[in-house]
């Protein structure tokens, strides 16, 4: 029986070019935005939060004049137009400028709740706050 033998040969390897990636569109990530320590507490459109009773003028609309509506509404302070997006970086959402409160000072957002035992869950935290407008 014959043996076959093997030689193993390297062939030469072009070297493979990357292509140039270029950023499509024009908004930049939100993390290149400056985040500030705000202090975020919840609301409700129950009497606990907005003085109103359900039925009566007023209740569940924003100062604004849209109706409130969790993971959207917050309520900020006057410095905010009225529509100014708003990224919170440790909750990875992004809410909308809808409201105003006698509370709502500088330094201090309000976001909407449903649930009024979700928003006495949430409390007050100091979290990152972006303003994306």
């Amino acid at each position: 029986m014959s043996e076959i033998k093997f030689k193993i040969v390297k062939l030469p390897v072009e070297k493979i070019q990357q292509p140039e990636i270029e950023p499509i569109g024009t908004e930049p990530s939100i993390d290149v935005y400056n985040y500030k320590s705000m202090s975020v507490t919840a609301f409700t459109s129950g009497f606990e939060s907005t003085q109103k009773k359900k039925g009566q003028k007023g209740y569940g609309i924003t100062a604004s004049g849209e109706p409130v509506k969790q993971g959207v509404t917050a309520a900020c302070p006057k410095s905010m137009s009225f529509g100014t997006e708003i990224y919170i970086k440790e909750l990875d959402h992004v809410y909308t400028c809808q409201d105003r409160g006698e509370a709502i000072k500088e330094g201090h957002i309000d976001i909407y709740f449903n649930d009024l035992r979700e928003a006495r869950h949430f409390g007050r935290q100091k979290l990152s706050v972006a303003i994306i407008d």
